[in-house]
């Protein structure tokens, strides 16, 4: 004998606990009314497409109660919702709208309940809890059928199926007497079953089978349930929906077939037995049975019809109902000569009219819905005279009556009127809509108010009548212009009329419902790209951005958009300040969103980060000018983001590339940084932000330039390095980091092939300034001379500008001179010298004359100071430099001959000193 294969206890652990885990996380989710993780949806269809039935097993038997308890749980938190949007469907309430996954949340409820059920033979055979899971599961298959979720309808009809099929295996034989043990011909086990083929029926329907449908409602009329209290009234609702929708596709003889079950299914009980609603039921079904026989013009047909009325007026006493009369007058107008004295016979026959008000009234309404029947049944060339005639008709009972039809009477004109509108041309149907919205309808419910407004803003703008459809929608009730279809007309509406305000809030509106059903949001999207307010479809995808509901795909919504926007920089019916914020916004959506971006293949990713990181590029290199610097800093900083997560394999000259561009967005963002600095008051918090937000942005443009080959380091990115520089010496002034003052002035320094280094003298200067009131590191201030001492000669190789040479020399002369060793000094002093003398032999521009006395008469008092100090070394050396640079003044000796004569009493007084000191 073969072993037996080892059960696989892991993979059924798995799946069991898998699904309980799914479980409580949705109990959790209901019980706290949040909103439903996009997600949820799809792991839900696949843990009941997948993991159901659970195999009997040990695993499963363990888990008996926790799957039977979390089952009811979620049922009834589920239900409960469900009940209370129900109820507050005309206020569409926000808090959870999502009905179709409340009904598979429902679905997944009985399939643990189930699962609980048949997971030990002693409780699948329990009585008890096999009615209990029975009757759960043909709920759950009823409202999955309501909502036409077919495939789920049919997994939880399978498992219930089973039921069905215990019973036909218990039922015996042959019957003898009427014993019954418990086991089996349970009447309320005989109902569940009878309900589930009516089920089983409206479910092959619903799948356009109909041989299905017939075989179900032939085992339904085969149950000995099929008759109880509660089966016949459904039966007739499954009946009556089969033939009413076989009556929309004009298959007239099956509509006769099925309207007539449903009449049979309400006669096959006792009128007592019937519900509240047992009669509105009858009069609908009647309704469309007389209408259906009518169809057929047959002699027998017609008689049939008149049997079906007349059961409804001496049989079930609903002979005064205006609907029974619809059905009189039209068996009566079947025939081509229409027999006046019947119609008036019928009239008076059914207006028993006391003398009192109500009386009146009555036959009044009564009066009008026959008028109307007849006006709409009149052919469409006679339409404009019948309306006129019709309208007079209702502004006279109007002006004498002084009130409104009952709603009944409202309701029933309306229907015939309703009808008129559906097969008139244009014009007509307008005039039609009109006599919807007479006064006397004012009794109208919110919900037809708010169809016939809808149908008359739609009329009136297909024949572009804007003022009418505008006035349809303003006279409708407030809940139905908030509706979302209601707004979406208005949104088209105020499209056509270039209202920017009115579609602005109508999108509003409609976005607010777009968690539900975002259809019609994509709709306003289409109608403003095709309208002259082509921006509007930007808002309305950025409010679908904003929703994110089920379904959408993200990069592909995100594209879209920022196309659109991109397109729109080019048009002049918006300022690019104002388009720039939602360019930017989008940028950063997208930048946020990357992981949902990065779903897919690599070559996809690869081509969705280089299309964000190359627009991004371009928009930010094309508004740099344009824009306010913080919305181009944050573009910058989106694109950053997307270069960073491009993928490393794209190889070297491509990897170049990239960081080329990544080192010009830093540039550009530090630019704006400073730019937006300077534009906040002195020492203000913001402005301080500004500068520290400049620093960062230096040293990532400095991380990203040491990383790259020498072909990189061009004379454009020479220039930004150099500019760079400035902008971080500017920083470290603004925000005082006077520690970081060395290693700047030391890069300043390591830079070459600097075309405009006298950028640098003036922060410099004021560095300088600083940092010798603060007493700072010597080695800065020597670093600082250097650089100073650079910018100076560089400048006068290149530009041989001796004005701006002279400014600068005797401004660094006097900084060492007041806060140096003056060695510097006294170098500069040689320099002046030696550039007056060139300018002296006509080798260059003639040394500024004020800048020269200026440095050789403060030079000379140097000298001068030293002595008075007691200080002799270094006198000779000042002395001589001053004299040296007086030389070459143009003042025909007058400033070195005042100097000399100077020189000779400092002389004197230098030996006087020393004689003083000896004695």
């Amino acid at each position: 004998m073969a072993p037996l294969k080892p059960v696989k206890k892991d993979a059924s652990e798995s799946r069991v606990q898998a699904v309980l885990d799914l479980a409580k996380k949705l109990l959790d989710i209901l019980k706290d009314r949040r909103p439903f993780p996009s997600s949820i949806e799809e792991e839900l269809g696949h843990a009941i497409k997948r993991s159901f039935p659970l195999q009997v097993s040990s695993a499963l038997a363990g888990q008996l109660s926790t799957l039977d308890t979390v089952g009811c749980d979620l049922w009834n938190a589920a239900t409960k919702i469900l009940r209370e949007d129900n109820h507050e469907q005309d206020q569409r309430s926000k808090r959870n709208e999502n009905v179709r996954l409340l009904i598979s949340l429902r679905s997944f409820a009985f399939l643990l309940i189930d699962s609980a059920h048949r997971s030990t033979s002693k409780r699948s055979k329990d009585q008890d809890q096999r009615l209990r899971n029975f009757r759960i599961g043909l709920k759950a298959s009823r409202s999955c059928l309501d909502k036409d979720e077919l495939e789920l309808a049919l997994k939880v009809l399978e498992r219930c199926a089973e039921h069905v099929s215990s019973v036909e295996e218990e039922s015996p034989l042959v019957r003898i007497g009427a014993r019954n043990d418990g086991q089996s011909g349970s009447p309320e086990l005989d109902t569940l079953t009878a309900e589930y083929y009516l089920l089983r029926m409206m479910h092959a329907w619903k799948s356009q089978r109909a041989d299905l449908a017939e075989h179900f409602f032939s085992k339904f009329s085969g149950c000995p349930a099929a008759d109880s209290a509660t089966l016949p009234e459904k039966a007739a609702q499954s009946c009556y929906e089969i033939g009413k929708a076989l009556s929309k596709k004009k298959v007239t003889e099956s509509t006769t077939k099925w309207l007539e079950r449903a009449l049979s299914a309400l006669d096959s009980c006792d009128i007592e037995q019937l519900g509240a609603e047992a009669a509105e039921l009858r009069l609908a079904i009647s309704a469309k049975f007389v209408e259906s026989l009518l169809a057929t013009h047959t002699t027998d047909s017609v008689k049939h019809a008149q049997t079906v009325v007349e059961s409804l007026d001496v049989t079930h006493g609903l002979g005064n109902r205006i609907a029974v009369q619809l059905m009189r007058l039209n068996i009566l107008l079947t025939n081509q000569q229409v027999d006046t004295e019947a119609v008036a016979n019928d009239h008076a026959s059914h207006s028993q009219a006391s003398g009192s008000r109500d009386g009146l009234q009555d036959w009044i309404e009564k009066a009008c819905v026959t008028y109307t029947h007849f006006a709409a049944s009149i052919s469409d060339a006679a339409y404009d005279h019948i309306i006129d005639r019709l309208g007079s008709v209702f502004d006279a009972v109007a002006k004498q009556s002084g009130t409104t039809f009952s709603p009944r009477a409202t309701h029933a004109i309306q229907a015939l009127i309703w009808k008129a509108v559906g097969i008139a041309e244009h014009g007509n149907a307008e005039a039609w809509c009109s006599l919807l919205r007479h006064s006397l309808f004012d009794s109208a419910g919110q919900v037809n108010k708010a169809r016939i407004g809808r149908k008359t803003m739609t009329m009136a703008m297909a024949m572009h009548d804007c003022h009418t459809a505008r006035e349809a929608f303003f006279q409708m009730p407030s809940a139905a212009q908030n509706d979302d279809t209601t707004r979406y007309l208005a949104f088209k509406l105020a499209l056509r009329s270039n209202d920017y305000s009115f579609a602005i809030e109508s999108l509003d509106v409609v976005a607010r419902h777009a968690d539900r059903d975002p259809t019609f949001l994509y709709a306003c999207v289409l109608e403003a790209q095709q309208s002259q307010m082509g921006h509007l479809a930007v808002a309305a995808l950025q409010a679908i951005l904003d929703k994110r509901p089920p379904g959408i795909h993200l990069p592909s919504l995100l594209r879209c958009t920022a196309r659109l926007l991109i397109g729109q920089l080019d048009t002049q019916d918006r300022s690019t300040e104002e388009s720039s914020e939602e360019v930017v916004s989008v940028f950063e959506n997208a930048a946020s969103n990357l992981q949902a971006l990065r779903k897919g293949s690599n070559e996809q990713w690869r081509a969705e980060i280089q299309w964000w990181s190359k627009n991004a590029y371009n928009v930010a290199l094309r508004l740099c000018d344009q824009v306010h610097p913080e919305h181009l800093i944050r573009l910058l900083s989106a694109c950053t983001h997307f270069i960073d997560a491009y993928p490393e394999d794209a190889g070297l000259m491509h990897g170049d590339n990239i960081k080329r561009r990544k080192a010009l967005c830093h540039f550009l963002a530090a630019t704006s940084l400073i730019a937006l600095g300077r534009s906040y008051e002195e020492g203000s918090e913001d402005g301080l932000q500004c500068y520290l937000r400049a620093r960062r942005e230096v040293g990532a443009f400095d991380s990203v330039y040491e990383t790259t080959g020498d072909h990189f380091r061009d004379k454009d990115a020479q220039r930004r390095t150099f500019e760079l520089r400035k902008f971080d010496l500017e920083c470290i002034l603004k925000l005082q980091q006077w520690k970081d003052v060395g290693s700047a002035l030391q890069a300043c320094l390591d830079l070459e092939e600097v075309d405009s280094w006298d950028a640098l003298v003036d922060v410099v200067l004021i560095i300088h300034q600083q940092t010798g009131v603060l007493r700072h590191d010597n080695e800065d201030n020597s670093r600082m001379m250097d650089l100073l001492n650079r910018i100076i000669n560089e400048t006068w190789r290149k530009h041989q500008d001796i004005v701006k040479a002279a400014r600068w020399l005797r401004l660094s002369f006097t900084v060492d001179l007041n806060d140096g060793d003056g060695k510097f000094a006294l170098k500069l002093l040689g320099q002046a010298a030696q550039m007056a003398k060139r300018g002296r032999d006509g080798k260059s521009d003639v040394f500024p004359e004020t800048e020269l006395m200026w440095i050789a008469t403060t030079a000379f008092n140097k000298s001068v100071d030293l002595l008075a100090l007691g200080v002799t070394e270094g006198c000779q050396s000042w002395i001589d430099g001053a004299l040296e640079l007086a030389r070459f003044a143009a003042d025909n000796g007058a400033l070195h001959a005042g100097l000399t004569y100077k020189k000779e009493l400092v002389v004197q007084r230098k030996k006087d000193t020393e004689t003083w000191k000896e004695e």
